[in-house]
């Protein structure tokens, strides 16, 4: 008896060297501001680190503070305050693509109250996209019902 290989898909990555898994911000965009007058867009992170798109490349292996600040959620809901506040933290640039313009970072000395803001990003971010994924099923359950309510059914 043979076995196929098993091919894993991108997101299931074997050789992940990260000590936290990086969570994707989809409902908000969070702008990463550093260096003089130079700024980029937030696309993952996690209390160790970031990858974020870049108008100019950082320089490799460079120390650098940042500045996040969310630029919008659409549309904010009440209890979202905490995407309202901007934080600063330093950072290494850990690895670079110039032709895909992102950059990694690791996180350098965050402060556990800059931690605690990730986890509060993250988590609405879960939160959010769970209160989503909820919506879309009932919506389907709904239309589902409503197609089931008004097809008259097979004759006997």
């Amino acid at each position: 008896m043979s076995s196929s290989p098993v091919i894993s898909s991108d997101k299931a990555r074997p050789e992940e060297r990260r000590s936290c898994s990086r969570g994707v911000l989809n409902h908000y965009v969070v702008l990463v501001y550093f260096g003089e007058d130079n700024w980029g867009k937030l696309t993952n992170m996690s209390e160790g680190g970031m990858a974020f798109e870049f108008s100019r490349p950082p320089a490799l292996h460079e120390r650098v503070n940042f500045t996040f600040q969310v630029m919008g959620c659409m549309p904010m809901p009440h209890d979202a305050s905490v995407l309202g506040e901007s934080f600063e933290a330093a950072g290494e640039v850990v690895w670079l693509r110039e032709f895909e313009r992102i950059a990694g970072v690791r996180f350098v000395d965050l402060a556990e109250v800059n931690r605690k803001h990730i986890r509060q990003w993250l988590s609405f971010e879960a939160s959010t996209s769970t209160v989503a994924a909820t919506e879309g099923a009932k919506e389907e359950e709904l239309a589902l019902a409503a197609e089931l309510t008004e097809s008259p059914l097979p004759p006997a």
